[in-house]
């Protein structure tokens, strides 16, 4: 999901507003994810059932069919609000470290890393990881890339 040119002045606004930067952000659940919605529970008919049993659940299968498009337009929109907040908090994040203006795939890899190594820690741990791997790759980066050192003068 590519991020539109609004939504990344947005969010950088955001954080300049911030007094705590993306740490408060993140604090405030700025980049946190929204309620999961409850899927409707499936009715069982059980073995041995009376004949007005059978009726009943027949009315809450009905029931329950009818809910279901209703949850799954909001698990679509769940997966793409939490995906547009990751989406933002990567920017957000790669644009603290002025990580970028590296090319795509450095990009992409640089946040895969801190990623895989803290999420499970939440998105502070993200963040911290992403500093130790920002460091490294700017140290690379600048060695090797002339251009790269006249952005960050230009910052």
């Amino acid at each position: 999901m590519e991020l539109s040119k609004a939504e990344k002045d947005k969010v950088l606004l955001d954080i300049w507003e911030s007094r705590d930067g993306i740490y408060g952000m993140i604090k405030n659940g700025y980049f946190g994810n929204d309620e999961k919605p409850v899927k409707p529970n499936k009715p069982r008919l059980h073995t041995g059932h009376t004949s007005s049993q059978a009726l009943d659940y027949a009315e809450e299968f009905v029931a329950y069919e009818q809910k279901l498009p209703d949850y799954e337009a909001a698990m679509r929109k769940y997966r793409k609000n939490n995906a547009l907040k990751h989406e933002l908090f990567k920017f957000a994040a790669m644009w603290e470290y002025d990580l970028c203006k590296l090319k795509n795939p450095a990009y992409d890899k640089c946040f895969s890393l801190a990623w895989d190594r803290g999420h499970s820690y939440g998105l502070y741990e993200v963040y911290n990881c992403l500093a130790d791997i920002a460091d490294l790759t700017l140290t690379i980066v600048k060695q090797y890339d002339p251009e790269f050192n006249v952005y960050l003068k230009l910052k």
